[in-house]
Protein backbone atom coordinates (compact mmCIF):
# COMPACT_ATOMS: atom_id res chain seq x y z
CA UNK A 1 0.00 0.00 0.00
CA UNK A 2 2.61 2.56 1.25
CA UNK A 3 4.69 1.74 -2.28
CA UNK A 4 1.45 2.69 -4.37
CA UNK A 5 1.10 6.00 -2.12
CA UNK A 6 4.62 6.92 -3.18
CA UNK A 7 3.98 5.97 -6.82
CA UNK A 8 0.65 8.53 -6.69
CA UNK A 9 2.78 10.99 -4.76
CA UNK A 10 5.65 10.82 -7.34
CA UNK A 11 3.03 11.04 -9.94
CA UNK A 12 1.36 14.13 -8.92
CA UNK A 13 5.02 15.68 -8.73
CA UNK A 14 5.45 14.90 -12.30
CA UNK A 15 2.21 16.35 -13.01
CA UNK A 16 3.18 19.94 -11.11
CA UNK A 17 6.41 19.75 -12.92
CA UNK A 18 5.61 19.69 -16.00
CA UNK A 19 2.63 22.48 -15.41
CA UNK A 20 5.62 24.62 -14.35
CA UNK A 21 7.89 24.12 -17.12
CA UNK A 22 5.00 26.43 -19.29
CA UNK A 23 6.25 28.99 -17.38
CA UNK A 24 9.82 28.44 -16.29
CA UNK A 25 12.98 27.67 -18.20
CA UNK A 26 15.28 25.79 -17.33
CA UNK A 27 18.79 26.53 -15.44
CA UNK A 28 19.79 23.77 -18.56
CA UNK A 29 20.99 24.82 -21.74
CA UNK A 30 18.21 22.01 -23.28
CA UNK A 31 14.49 23.01 -22.95
CA UNK A 32 12.00 21.99 -20.32
CA UNK A 33 9.96 19.28 -21.69
CA UNK A 34 6.21 19.59 -21.93
CA UNK A 35 4.74 16.27 -22.74
CA UNK A 36 5.89 13.66 -25.36
CA UNK A 37 5.84 16.26 -27.92
CA UNK A 38 7.83 19.41 -27.38
CA UNK A 39 7.59 21.00 -30.66
CA UNK A 40 9.71 23.71 -30.28
CA UNK A 41 10.18 24.50 -33.77
CA UNK A 42 6.37 24.58 -34.56
CA UNK A 43 6.10 22.12 -37.15
CA UNK A 44 3.14 20.93 -35.92
CA UNK A 45 -0.88 22.35 -36.02
CA UNK A 46 -1.73 22.98 -32.21
CA UNK A 47 -4.60 19.31 -33.05
CA UNK A 48 -1.57 17.52 -34.95
CA UNK A 49 0.52 18.10 -31.63
CA UNK A 50 -2.47 16.94 -28.94
CA UNK A 51 -3.29 13.97 -31.26
CA UNK A 52 0.13 13.19 -31.72
CA UNK A 53 0.97 13.10 -28.09
CA UNK A 54 -1.85 11.25 -27.10
CA UNK A 55 -0.88 8.49 -29.89
CA UNK A 56 2.54 8.05 -27.91
CA UNK A 57 0.78 7.84 -24.33
CA UNK A 58 -1.32 5.10 -25.46
CA UNK A 59 1.50 3.52 -26.70
CA UNK A 60 3.49 3.97 -23.58
CA UNK A 61 0.53 2.65 -21.24
CA UNK A 62 0.09 -0.58 -24.04
CA UNK A 63 4.42 -1.18 -23.99
CA UNK A 64 6.08 0.78 -20.96
CA UNK A 65 8.00 2.35 -23.87
CA UNK A 66 8.67 6.04 -23.37
CA UNK A 67 8.99 7.86 -26.51
CA UNK A 68 10.13 11.56 -26.69
CA UNK A 69 9.69 14.43 -29.78
CA UNK A 70 11.75 17.36 -29.49
CA UNK A 71 11.87 19.84 -32.47
CA UNK A 72 14.53 22.34 -32.08
CA UNK A 73 15.39 25.99 -34.34
CA UNK A 74 19.64 24.97 -32.95
CA UNK A 75 21.54 22.34 -30.87
CA UNK A 76 24.57 24.71 -31.13
CA UNK A 77 27.66 23.23 -31.43
CA UNK A 78 27.00 19.43 -30.21
CA UNK A 79 26.41 17.25 -33.09
CA UNK A 80 22.88 15.70 -33.39
CA UNK A 81 23.42 11.92 -31.40
CA UNK A 82 24.92 14.14 -28.28
CA UNK A 83 22.56 16.13 -27.79
CA UNK A 84 19.82 13.30 -28.37
CA UNK A 85 21.95 11.11 -25.47
CA UNK A 86 21.93 14.25 -23.25
CA UNK A 87 18.54 15.79 -23.69
CA UNK A 88 17.06 11.80 -23.18
CA UNK A 89 18.91 12.02 -19.86
CA UNK A 90 18.13 15.46 -18.84
CA UNK A 91 14.54 14.41 -19.20
CA UNK A 92 15.05 10.92 -17.85
CA UNK A 93 13.31 8.86 -21.18
CA UNK A 94 12.37 5.74 -20.73
CA UNK A 95 11.90 3.68 -17.38
CA UNK A 96 14.25 3.95 -14.53
CA UNK A 97 14.84 -0.11 -14.59
CA UNK A 98 14.42 -0.56 -18.84
CA UNK A 99 16.09 1.99 -19.78
CA UNK A 100 13.23 1.55 -22.45
CA UNK A 101 13.29 5.29 -24.26
CA UNK A 102 13.37 6.63 -27.94
CA UNK A 103 14.30 9.98 -28.36
CA UNK A 104 13.01 11.54 -32.03
CA UNK A 105 15.30 14.66 -32.34
CA UNK A 106 14.92 17.40 -35.14
CA UNK A 107 17.15 20.26 -35.85
CA UNK A 108 15.80 22.79 -38.44
CA UNK A 109 18.81 25.59 -38.64
CA UNK A 110 21.66 22.33 -39.34
CA UNK A 111 18.61 20.10 -41.07
CA UNK A 112 19.69 17.94 -38.22
CA UNK A 113 17.34 14.09 -37.31
CA UNK A 114 18.05 12.06 -35.21
CA UNK A 115 16.23 9.06 -33.53
CA UNK A 116 18.29 7.25 -30.17
CA UNK A 117 17.27 3.78 -28.96
CA UNK A 118 17.99 3.34 -25.05
CA UNK A 119 20.49 0.54 -24.49
CA UNK A 120 17.29 -1.82 -22.99
CA UNK A 121 15.21 -1.60 -26.64
CA UNK A 122 18.41 -1.96 -28.76
CA UNK A 123 17.97 -5.69 -29.40
CA UNK A 124 14.55 -5.28 -30.95
CA UNK A 125 15.34 -1.77 -32.45
CA UNK A 126 18.43 -1.96 -34.69
CA UNK A 127 20.20 0.84 -35.83
CA UNK A 128 19.84 -0.41 -39.11
CA UNK A 129 16.06 -0.56 -38.29
CA UNK A 130 16.18 2.80 -37.12
CA UNK A 131 17.95 4.39 -40.31
CA UNK A 132 15.33 2.72 -42.02
CA UNK A 133 12.65 5.17 -40.91
CA UNK A 134 15.09 8.21 -40.95
CA UNK A 135 15.97 7.43 -44.88
CA UNK A 136 13.09 5.97 -45.91
CA UNK A 137 9.82 8.18 -44.06
CA UNK A 138 10.82 10.93 -42.28
CA UNK A 139 13.79 12.74 -44.47
CA UNK A 140 11.51 12.39 -47.79
CA UNK A 141 8.55 14.46 -45.97
CA UNK A 142 11.02 17.06 -45.06
CA UNK A 143 12.80 17.29 -48.46
CA UNK A 144 8.96 18.11 -49.97
CA UNK A 145 9.18 20.68 -47.67
CA UNK A 146 6.64 18.65 -45.67
CA UNK A 147 8.08 18.71 -41.93
CA UNK A 148 5.26 17.99 -39.97
CA UNK A 149 4.35 15.01 -41.63
CA UNK A 150 7.68 13.96 -41.33
CA UNK A 151 7.62 14.04 -37.87
CA UNK A 152 4.12 12.41 -37.54
CA UNK A 153 4.88 9.46 -39.94
CA UNK A 154 8.52 9.22 -38.27
CA UNK A 155 6.38 8.47 -34.48
CA UNK A 156 3.86 6.18 -36.13
CA UNK A 157 6.84 4.47 -38.08
CA UNK A 158 8.58 3.71 -34.76
CA UNK A 159 5.11 2.94 -32.97
CA UNK A 160 4.37 0.12 -35.89
CA UNK A 161 7.85 -1.36 -34.99
CA UNK A 162 6.64 -2.62 -31.59
CA UNK A 163 3.38 -3.40 -32.10
CA UNK A 164 2.40 -6.95 -31.92
CA UNK A 165 -1.24 -8.83 -32.75
CA UNK A 166 -3.49 -8.15 -30.23
CA UNK A 167 -4.19 -10.91 -27.64
CA UNK A 168 -7.98 -11.38 -27.56
CA UNK A 169 -9.66 -10.87 -24.18
CA UNK A 170 -11.36 -14.33 -22.72
CA UNK A 171 -14.61 -13.59 -21.65
CA UNK A 172 -16.00 -15.17 -18.70
CA UNK A 173 -18.29 -18.47 -19.16
CA UNK A 174 -21.69 -17.57 -17.51
CA UNK A 175 -23.46 -19.66 -15.93
CA UNK A 176 -26.55 -21.74 -17.59
CA UNK A 177 -29.85 -21.55 -16.33
CA UNK A 178 -30.52 -25.10 -17.29
CA UNK A 179 -27.56 -26.48 -15.86
CA UNK A 180 -29.97 -29.79 -15.19
CA UNK A 181 -29.30 -30.56 -19.25
CA UNK A 182 -25.67 -31.29 -17.86
CA UNK A 183 -26.71 -34.64 -16.18
CA UNK A 184 -28.42 -35.65 -19.95
CA UNK A 185 -26.65 -37.99 -21.75
CA UNK A 186 -28.23 -36.75 -24.79
CA UNK A 187 -26.86 -33.41 -23.78
CA UNK A 188 -23.34 -34.81 -24.15
CA UNK A 189 -23.95 -36.60 -27.49
CA UNK A 190 -25.18 -33.40 -29.42
CA UNK A 191 -22.53 -30.94 -27.89
CA UNK A 192 -20.23 -33.71 -29.01
CA UNK A 193 -21.41 -33.63 -32.08
CA UNK A 194 -21.27 -29.93 -32.42
CA UNK A 195 -17.73 -29.57 -31.30
CA UNK A 196 -16.63 -31.98 -33.86
CA UNK A 197 -18.76 -30.16 -36.50
CA UNK A 198 -16.84 -26.97 -35.49
CA UNK A 199 -13.70 -28.29 -35.00
CA UNK A 200 -14.11 -30.10 -38.50
CA UNK A 201 -15.38 -26.63 -40.23
CA UNK A 202 -12.43 -24.80 -38.87
CA UNK A 203 -9.72 -27.14 -39.67
CA UNK A 204 -11.27 -26.92 -43.22
CA UNK A 205 -11.03 -22.97 -43.25
CA UNK A 206 -7.30 -23.23 -42.07
CA UNK A 207 -6.62 -25.76 -44.97
CA UNK A 208 -8.42 -23.87 -47.53
CA UNK A 209 -6.38 -20.48 -46.51
CA UNK A 210 -3.22 -22.26 -45.94
CA UNK A 211 -3.39 -23.29 -49.36
CA UNK A 212 -4.01 -20.18 -50.54
CA UNK A 213 -0.98 -18.55 -49.20
CA UNK A 214 1.18 -21.88 -50.47
CA UNK A 215 0.07 -20.75 -53.77
CA UNK A 216 1.03 -16.83 -53.55
CA UNK A 217 4.42 -18.28 -51.64
CA UNK A 218 5.18 -20.06 -54.40
CA UNK A 219 4.39 -17.12 -57.33
CA UNK A 220 6.29 -14.79 -55.34
CA UNK A 221 9.42 -16.94 -55.21
CA UNK A 222 9.15 -17.32 -59.01
CA UNK A 223 8.68 -13.36 -59.52
CA UNK A 224 11.91 -13.20 -57.00
CA UNK A 225 14.07 -15.17 -59.11
CA UNK A 226 13.18 -13.29 -61.86
CA UNK A 227 14.09 -10.57 -59.81
CA UNK A 228 17.50 -11.32 -59.12
CA UNK A 229 18.21 -12.45 -63.01
CA UNK A 230 17.13 -8.88 -63.96
CA UNK A 231 19.46 -7.14 -60.61
CA UNK A 232 22.47 -8.67 -62.81
CA UNK A 233 21.09 -6.46 -65.72
CA UNK A 234 20.85 -3.66 -63.61
CA UNK A 235 24.51 -3.75 -62.57
CA UNK A 236 25.76 -4.15 -65.87
CA UNK A 237 23.73 -0.59 -66.88
CA UNK A 238 24.88 0.68 -63.34
CA UNK A 239 28.87 -0.09 -63.78
CA UNK A 240 28.64 1.62 -67.14
CA UNK A 241 26.86 4.72 -65.32
CA UNK A 242 29.44 4.87 -62.32
CA UNK A 243 32.24 4.74 -65.14
CA UNK A 244 31.13 7.92 -66.69
CA UNK A 245 30.19 8.96 -63.33
CA UNK A 246 33.93 9.12 -62.87
CA UNK A 247 35.05 10.00 -65.73
CA UNK A 248 33.33 13.57 -66.20
CA UNK A 249 32.47 14.70 -62.90
CA UNK A 250 33.67 15.28 -59.74
CA UNK A 251 34.05 12.59 -56.61
CA UNK A 252 31.73 14.21 -54.70
CA UNK A 253 28.95 14.14 -57.30
CA UNK A 254 29.34 10.19 -57.87
CA UNK A 255 31.01 8.72 -54.38
CA UNK A 256 27.97 8.13 -52.67
CA UNK A 257 26.75 6.27 -55.52
CA UNK A 258 29.64 4.25 -55.51
CA UNK A 259 29.01 3.41 -51.66
CA UNK A 260 25.37 2.38 -52.87
CA UNK A 261 26.51 0.45 -55.45
CA UNK A 262 29.29 -1.58 -53.38
CA UNK A 263 26.37 -2.52 -51.03
CA UNK A 264 24.40 -4.68 -53.27
CA UNK A 265 25.58 -8.21 -51.92
CA UNK A 266 24.71 -10.81 -54.00
CA UNK A 267 25.62 -14.48 -51.97
CA UNK A 268 23.42 -12.86 -49.38
CA UNK A 269 20.57 -12.00 -51.69
CA UNK A 270 20.76 -15.69 -52.86
CA UNK A 271 20.98 -17.40 -49.48
CA UNK A 272 17.68 -15.55 -48.06
CA UNK A 273 16.01 -16.58 -51.55
CA UNK A 274 17.21 -20.36 -51.16
CA UNK A 275 16.09 -20.09 -47.65
CA UNK A 276 12.61 -18.84 -48.41
CA UNK A 277 11.95 -21.52 -51.46
CA UNK A 278 13.13 -24.18 -49.14
CA UNK A 279 10.61 -22.96 -46.55
CA UNK A 280 7.85 -22.63 -49.32
CA UNK A 281 8.62 -26.23 -50.43
CA UNK A 282 7.60 -27.46 -47.05
CA UNK A 283 3.98 -26.86 -48.20
CA UNK A 284 0.62 -26.28 -45.94
CA UNK A 285 2.57 -26.65 -43.16
CA UNK A 286 4.91 -23.81 -43.82
CA UNK A 287 2.77 -21.60 -45.57
CA UNK A 288 3.44 -18.88 -42.68
CA UNK A 289 6.59 -19.30 -42.07
CA UNK A 290 7.42 -19.02 -45.84
CA UNK A 291 5.05 -15.77 -46.29
CA UNK A 292 7.41 -14.22 -42.84
CA UNK A 293 10.44 -14.74 -44.99
CA UNK A 294 9.30 -13.74 -48.22
CA UNK A 295 7.98 -10.35 -46.75
CA UNK A 296 11.64 -10.27 -45.61
CA UNK A 297 13.45 -11.29 -48.67
CA UNK A 298 10.92 -8.60 -50.26
CA UNK A 299 12.83 -5.49 -47.82
CA UNK A 300 16.09 -6.94 -49.05
CA UNK A 301 14.91 -6.68 -52.86
CA UNK A 302 13.96 -3.42 -52.67
CA UNK A 303 16.97 -2.12 -51.05
CA UNK A 304 19.32 -4.45 -53.35
CA UNK A 305 17.60 -2.83 -56.47
CA UNK A 306 17.61 1.21 -55.07
CA UNK A 307 21.65 0.45 -54.60
CA UNK A 308 21.67 -0.67 -58.03
CA UNK A 309 20.32 1.65 -59.36
CA UNK A 310 22.27 4.27 -57.69
CA UNK A 311 25.04 5.18 -60.28
CA UNK A 312 22.16 5.13 -63.08
CA UNK A 313 20.01 7.64 -60.87
CA UNK A 314 22.82 9.99 -60.32
CA UNK A 315 23.95 10.13 -63.77
CA UNK A 316 20.76 11.24 -64.69
CA UNK A 317 20.63 13.89 -62.05
CA UNK A 318 23.67 15.45 -62.66
CA UNK A 319 23.23 15.79 -66.42
CA UNK A 320 19.91 17.46 -65.85
CA UNK A 321 21.52 20.06 -63.11
CA UNK A 322 24.12 20.97 -65.24
CA UNK A 323 21.78 21.75 -68.50
CA UNK A 324 19.68 23.22 -65.64
CA UNK A 325 22.39 25.42 -64.08
CA UNK A 326 23.30 26.47 -68.25
CA UNK A 327 19.25 27.90 -68.14
CA UNK A 328 19.63 29.89 -65.31
CA UNK A 329 22.65 31.91 -65.54
CA UNK A 330 21.46 32.57 -69.18
CA UNK A 331 18.48 34.62 -67.74
CA UNK A 332 19.81 35.78 -64.10
CA UNK A 333 21.59 38.78 -66.74
CA UNK A 334 18.44 40.61 -67.49
CA UNK A 335 16.48 39.35 -64.18
CA UNK A 336 19.35 41.05 -62.53
CA UNK A 337 19.22 44.47 -64.37
CA UNK A 338 15.49 44.36 -64.29
CA UNK A 339 16.09 44.02 -60.13
CA UNK A 340 18.67 47.34 -60.50
CA UNK A 341 16.19 49.21 -62.35
CA UNK A 342 13.52 48.69 -59.47
CA UNK A 343 16.10 49.53 -56.56
CA UNK A 344 17.16 52.75 -58.23
CA UNK A 345 16.16 55.86 -55.65
CA UNK A 346 15.58 56.13 -52.59
CA UNK A 347 12.52 54.66 -50.91
CA UNK A 348 14.36 51.89 -50.72
CA UNK A 349 15.30 49.94 -47.59
CA UNK A 350 19.37 49.16 -47.21
CA UNK A 351 18.05 45.79 -46.56
CA UNK A 352 16.98 45.76 -49.99
CA UNK A 353 19.98 47.35 -51.73
CA UNK A 354 22.77 45.00 -49.67
CA UNK A 355 20.60 41.42 -50.70
CA UNK A 356 21.20 42.80 -54.56
CA UNK A 357 25.01 43.67 -54.18
CA UNK A 358 25.07 39.96 -52.40
CA UNK A 359 23.17 38.33 -55.42
CA UNK A 360 25.61 40.06 -57.65
CA UNK A 361 28.62 38.88 -55.86
CA UNK A 362 26.96 35.53 -56.19
CA UNK A 363 26.45 35.75 -59.32
CA UNK A 364 29.82 36.48 -60.37
CA UNK A 365 30.97 33.38 -58.36
CA UNK A 366 28.96 30.97 -59.99
CA UNK A 367 29.95 32.52 -63.49
CA UNK A 368 33.23 31.71 -62.70
CA UNK A 369 32.16 28.39 -61.35
CA UNK A 370 30.28 26.88 -64.35
CA UNK A 371 33.16 28.76 -66.77
CA UNK A 372 35.57 25.77 -65.37
CA UNK A 373 36.17 22.70 -66.80
CA UNK A 374 32.91 20.28 -66.70
CA UNK A 375 35.03 17.22 -64.67
CA UNK A 376 35.77 19.89 -62.27
CA UNK A 377 32.53 21.37 -60.95
CA UNK A 378 30.05 19.86 -58.90
CA UNK A 379 26.85 20.80 -60.82
CA UNK A 380 24.18 19.36 -57.93
CA UNK A 381 25.92 21.89 -55.46
CA UNK A 382 26.00 24.69 -58.06
CA UNK A 383 22.26 23.96 -58.39
CA UNK A 384 21.14 24.43 -55.42
CA UNK A 385 23.01 27.84 -55.14
CA UNK A 386 21.49 29.21 -58.36
CA UNK A 387 18.26 28.25 -57.62
CA UNK A 388 18.85 29.99 -54.38
CA UNK A 389 20.14 33.28 -56.28
CA UNK A 390 17.14 33.05 -58.85
CA UNK A 391 14.56 33.04 -55.88
CA UNK A 392 16.92 36.21 -53.97
CA UNK A 393 16.54 38.40 -57.65
CA UNK A 394 13.13 37.86 -57.59
CA UNK A 395 12.59 38.90 -53.83
CA UNK A 396 14.93 41.82 -54.35
CA UNK A 397 11.91 43.00 -57.15
CA UNK A 398 9.25 42.10 -54.99
CA UNK A 399 11.38 44.06 -52.12
CA UNK A 400 11.79 47.04 -54.15
CA UNK A 401 7.71 47.50 -54.98
CA UNK A 402 7.02 46.82 -50.85
CA UNK A 403 9.66 49.30 -50.17
CA UNK A 404 8.03 51.98 -52.25
CA UNK A 405 4.59 51.65 -50.30
CA UNK A 406 5.98 51.48 -47.04
CA UNK A 407 7.67 54.64 -47.68
CA UNK A 408 4.69 56.62 -48.51
CA UNK A 409 2.79 54.47 -45.41
CA UNK A 410 5.61 56.45 -43.15
CA UNK A 411 6.60 59.44 -44.39
CA UNK A 412 7.09 61.99 -41.85
CA UNK A 413 7.01 59.60 -39.28
CA UNK A 414 10.09 60.28 -36.73
CA UNK A 415 12.91 57.23 -36.60
CA UNK A 416 13.81 58.02 -33.00
CA UNK A 417 9.83 57.63 -31.58
CA UNK A 418 9.83 54.11 -33.85
CA UNK A 419 13.01 52.74 -31.89
CA UNK A 420 10.79 53.98 -28.86
CA UNK A 421 8.13 52.13 -29.78
CA UNK A 422 10.07 48.72 -30.62
CA UNK A 423 11.34 48.83 -27.04
CA UNK A 424 8.08 49.47 -25.27
CA UNK A 425 6.97 46.51 -27.43
CA UNK A 426 10.04 44.45 -26.08
CA UNK A 427 9.58 45.61 -22.73
CA UNK A 428 6.29 44.35 -22.78
CA UNK A 429 6.77 41.26 -24.10
CA UNK A 430 9.85 40.19 -21.97
CA UNK A 431 7.61 40.95 -18.90
CA UNK A 432 4.69 38.54 -19.82
CA UNK A 433 6.81 36.04 -21.85
CA UNK A 434 10.15 35.94 -20.60
CA UNK A 435 9.75 33.11 -18.61
CA UNK A 436 8.22 30.70 -20.99
CA UNK A 437 10.13 28.10 -22.54
CA UNK A 438 7.66 27.48 -25.15
CA UNK A 439 8.42 31.77 -26.54
CA UNK A 440 11.89 31.65 -25.80
CA UNK A 441 12.93 31.39 -29.79
CA UNK A 442 10.65 33.83 -30.79
CA UNK A 443 11.37 36.24 -27.98
CA UNK A 444 15.37 35.87 -29.27
CA UNK A 445 14.30 36.84 -32.54
CA UNK A 446 12.50 40.10 -31.16
CA UNK A 447 15.28 41.19 -29.53
CA UNK A 448 18.16 40.50 -32.27
CA UNK A 449 16.04 42.95 -34.67
CA UNK A 450 16.00 45.42 -31.81
CA UNK A 451 20.03 45.13 -31.41
CA UNK A 452 20.10 45.38 -34.74
CA UNK A 453 18.21 48.71 -35.12
CA UNK A 454 20.14 50.23 -33.26
CA UNK A 455 22.69 50.45 -36.60
CA UNK A 456 20.39 53.09 -37.59
CA UNK A 457 22.21 55.60 -35.82
CA UNK A 458 25.82 54.69 -38.07
CA UNK A 459 23.89 55.29 -41.03
CA UNK A 460 23.67 51.72 -42.20
CA UNK A 461 19.61 51.69 -42.26
CA UNK A 462 17.13 53.62 -43.11
CA UNK A 463 13.34 54.63 -41.60
CA UNK A 464 11.86 51.82 -44.27
CA UNK A 465 15.10 48.73 -42.35
CA UNK A 466 13.30 50.18 -38.88
CA UNK A 467 9.41 49.93 -40.03
CA UNK A 468 10.19 46.72 -41.33
CA UNK A 469 12.46 45.49 -37.87
CA UNK A 470 9.40 46.82 -36.33
CA UNK A 471 6.68 44.86 -37.76
CA UNK A 472 8.69 41.81 -37.39
CA UNK A 473 9.56 42.40 -33.81
CA UNK A 474 5.19 42.51 -33.61
CA UNK A 475 5.23 39.54 -35.37
CA UNK A 476 7.46 38.08 -33.14
CA UNK A 477 5.88 38.55 -29.65
CA UNK A 478 2.36 37.82 -31.26
CA UNK A 479 4.20 34.11 -32.21
CA UNK A 480 5.61 33.85 -28.88
CA UNK A 481 1.85 34.86 -27.02
CA UNK A 482 0.89 32.24 -29.62
CA UNK A 483 3.13 29.28 -29.00
CA UNK A 484 2.92 29.90 -24.70
CA UNK A 485 -0.87 29.36 -25.48
CA UNK A 486 0.00 26.65 -27.46
CA UNK A 487 2.34 24.74 -24.73
CA UNK A 488 -0.66 25.91 -22.09
CA UNK A 489 -2.96 24.05 -23.64
CA UNK A 490 -0.43 20.83 -24.41
CA UNK A 491 -0.19 21.02 -20.86
CA UNK A 492 -3.67 21.24 -19.59
CA UNK A 493 -4.94 17.95 -21.69
CA UNK A 494 -1.95 15.96 -20.17
CA UNK A 495 -3.22 16.81 -16.68
CA UNK A 496 -6.55 16.23 -17.56
CA UNK A 497 -5.63 12.71 -19.04
CA UNK A 498 -3.60 12.15 -16.42
CA UNK A 499 -6.25 13.12 -13.88
CA UNK A 500 -9.11 10.61 -15.72
CA UNK A 501 -6.47 7.66 -15.36
CA UNK A 502 -6.05 8.35 -11.97
CA UNK A 503 -9.24 8.50 -11.47
CA UNK A 504 -10.27 5.07 -13.21
CA UNK A 505 -7.34 3.46 -11.04
CA UNK A 506 -8.96 4.85 -7.95
CA UNK A 507 -12.08 3.81 -8.71
CA UNK A 508 -11.02 0.29 -9.38
CA UNK A 509 -9.25 -0.89 -6.38
CA UNK A 510 -8.91 2.25 -4.21
CA UNK A 511 -5.35 3.73 -4.77
CA UNK A 512 -4.27 2.97 -7.95
CA UNK A 513 -1.45 4.73 -10.08
CA UNK A 514 -1.41 7.91 -12.58
CA UNK A 515 -0.27 5.46 -15.26
CA UNK A 516 2.25 6.52 -17.66
CA UNK A 517 2.15 10.12 -17.88
CA UNK A 518 5.67 11.91 -17.68
CA UNK A 519 9.43 10.43 -18.36
CA UNK A 520 10.44 7.83 -15.83
CA UNK A 521 13.61 8.47 -15.07
CA UNK A 522 15.33 6.03 -17.82
CA UNK A 523 19.08 6.65 -19.23
CA UNK A 524 20.87 6.84 -22.36
CA UNK A 525 23.62 6.22 -24.45
CA UNK A 526 25.17 3.00 -25.76
CA UNK A 527 21.88 1.87 -27.34
CA UNK A 528 21.14 2.22 -31.26
CA UNK A 529 20.25 4.86 -33.67
CA UNK A 530 20.50 6.75 -36.55
CA UNK A 531 19.93 9.92 -38.72
CA UNK A 532 20.57 12.46 -41.32
CA UNK A 533 20.27 15.30 -42.90
CA UNK A 534 17.48 16.53 -45.82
Amino acid sequence: MMKRISGILSRFMLLIIILLTVQSGSASDYPDFVGYVNDYAHLLSAPQASALNQEIRDFDNRTTIEVAVVTVNSIGSENPQDYAVNLANYWGVGKRDKNNGIIFLVAMQSHDIWIEVGPGLSGQFSSRQVQQIVDDVIIPQFRANRPGLGVINGVHSIISHFQGPSTPQTLPIAASSKDRDLGNPNFFRLAASVLLLALLGILSALGFTRRSQAKKNNARINDFKTLYNDLVDREAAALEALKELKANYVPSVWKSAEEAFGQVDHERLELELLGAERTTKGGLISAYAAQSRINDLESSFEKAQKNADAPISKLAEVKSAKQECLAILAGLDAALLQAEKETTGEQISMTTRMNLVTARYVHQEALSQAEKPARTVDWIVLLERLVRLRNTVEQVSEDAVRDRAIAEKIRGQNPDEMLARMKQTLDSAEKTLGKSSAAKWDMKAARAEYDRAQEYRSGRLNTIDLYLMMTRIDNNVQQGHQHKERAAEVARQMAEDLARERATALKDDGFGFFGSGGFGGGSMGGGSGGGGKW
